[in-house]
C-alpha cells in the first residue's frame, strides 16, 4: 500500500515551476499543492447606536494575500534545506510568481516555519508566503496613452483601484493644463 500511495503522491505532483526573488523554487522539491485566497481578506465595520435597529456601514480594510506551498523533498534533505535557508529568509518583500501566471506576481515575505517529517530523504513540509498587498501586481508595467485631439482615456480592467501616474510634454508654452476624473 506504501508503495502505490507514492505513485499516486508522484502523479499528483504540480509541474509548474514557482520563483521567488527571480530564483526558481522547483528545482529544491516537488510541489504537492498551491493554495492562496480569491481575494485578500475583507473586515467591514459597522456602528451600532442606541434605539437604532442594525448598524450603519462605517468602512471597509482589505488585508494580506497569503500562498500557501505543500511539497516534497526526495533527495538530500539537509543540503537542499541550507540552500532554502539562504532563498527563503529576506528582510523585505520579494516578487513570488508562478509560470502558469506569468502576468502578475505578488511581493512577499516567507511567513512561519517549515517542519520537515524526515530528516534525510523523503520529506514532506509546508511553505507560507504573505504579501503585504492585498492586490496582485502585473507584469506589464506602466502604458503609455496618446491622446487624440488633447483628450484620453484610461481604463482599468484590475482587480485594485489604480491612479494613473501622468507626465505632460509641451511642445511649448501652455496657458493651462486641465484634468477631469470621476474621484
Amino acid at each position: 500500500m506504501k508503495i502505490e500511495e507514492i505513485k499516486v503522491e508522484e502523479w499528483l505532483a504540480i509541474r509548474n515551476r514557482i520563483f521567488f526573488n527571480d530564483i526558481d523554487l522547483t528545482r529544491f522539491f516537488d510541489v504537492r499543492s498551491v493554495s492562496t485566497n480569491l481575494a485578500a481578506p475583507t473586515t467591514a465595520a459597522f456602528k451600532t447606536y442606541n434605539r437604532l435597529n442594525g448598524a450603519v456601514f462605517d468602512y471597509v480594510t482589505q488585508g494580506q494575500i497569503e500562498v500557501t506551498i505543500k511539497f516534497s523533498i526526495r533527495s538530500d534533505t539537509l543540503s537542499i534545506l541550507d540552500d532554502l535557508n539562504r532563498i527563503l529568509h529576506t528582510k523585505e518583500p520579494k516578487k513570488l510568481y508562478f509560470e502558469d501566471r506569468p502576468d502578475r506576481y505578488l511581493m512577499a515575505v516567507y511567513a512561519g516555519d517549515a517542519s520537515m517529517n524526515r530528516r534525510y530523504y523523503g520529506t514532506t513540509s509546508t511553505l507560507t508566503f504573505i504579501s503585504p498587498d492585498s492586490y496582485w501586481r502585473s507584469t506589464s508595467g506602466p502604458k503609455t496613452i496618446s491622446a487624440i485631439d488633447g483628450r484620453f482615456f484610461v481604463t482599468n480592467n484590475g482587480t485594485a483601484p489604480t491612479y494613473p501616474r501622468l507626465e505632460y510634454k509641451f511642445k511649448s508654452e501652455s496657458g493651462y493644463l486641465g484634468v477631469i476624473a470621476p474621484n
